[in-house]
């Protein structure tokens, strides 16, 4: 099978997906960006009606976001509608991570004059932000992550996490925000390592009890409408 004929079968059979109740929560807090992984729109609740990017990307995901109601949504690993852009294998992830260092440490080339083109290292140390793309947000605002494994695989990810670390605690940038890690009791002790590393990114790790799914993700949003005070 032809690469982009399985990317096109992933995005019909992930597009299935039906939103639940933890969706229509998470919708209802109205807060103003949520960066997602997945590929479908449950999280929307339907597909957007159109791209609300500045930069319109055939293949990687630095931009890639859409508004619905009060929230702009950022599909930071591709998105159904667009199946070239779901993140699959490592050339595609080496890919998508070159677009984000560049994005971070030595600025865009796009052709285009809606973004502002210097490093985002740099914008930070000049405090010029501007939220074009879901990296401002991950190095400018609090960030809550809940129902992703960060599997190492995932090493776009885990350079972010590094990468900002090392401004945080090396570099005369302002990266003052706050990152937290949700994860379920039950899987604490086997993900030990994975949660170390994280800690040893500046992440705060938060452990839950878990009776079932529904329970632990709505612990989670309670735990995250206490913090962000919505």
């Amino acid at each position: 099978m032809k690469e982009v004929e399985l990317k096109k079968y992933i995005a019909e059979e992930v597009s299935r997906i039906q939103p639940n109740e933890i969706h229509a929560r998470i919708r209802a807090l109205r807060i103003p960006h949520i960066m997602t992984t997945n590929y479908e729109y449950s999280l929307e609740g339907k597909p957007p009606k159109s791209n609300s990017s500045l930069v319109k990307e055939q293949l990687y995901s630095v931009f890639r976001c859409a508004r619905h109601e009060d929230t702009t949504y950022w599909h930071v690993h591709g998105e159904c509608r667009s199946p070239r852009s779901i993140n699959l294998g490592y050339e595609h992830y080496g890919g998508q991570l070159q677009q984000m260092r560049n994005y971070v440490v030595t600025g865009t080339l796009y052709q285009t004059d809606k973004i502002l083109k210097d490093s985002l290292e740099y914008r930070l140390r000049e405090k010029q932000i501007n939220y074009q793309s879901w990296l401002d947000l991950f190095f400018t605002t609090n960030v809550h992550i809940f129902g992703l494994s960060l599997d190492f695989s995932e090493t776009d990810l885990w350079w972010l996490l590094t990468f900002r670390a090392r401004l945080k605690f090396y570099k005369e940038a302002a990266v003052n925000n706050e990152l937290f890690y949700y994860v379920p009791d039950k899987f604490a002790e086997s993900s030990k390592f994975k949660l170390e590393m994280l800690q040893a990114t500046g992440v705060t790790v938060v452990v839950l009890p878990y009776a079932s799914p529904l329970a632990y993700y709505h612990l989670v949003l309670d735990e995250i409408t206490r913090a962000a005070g919505v």
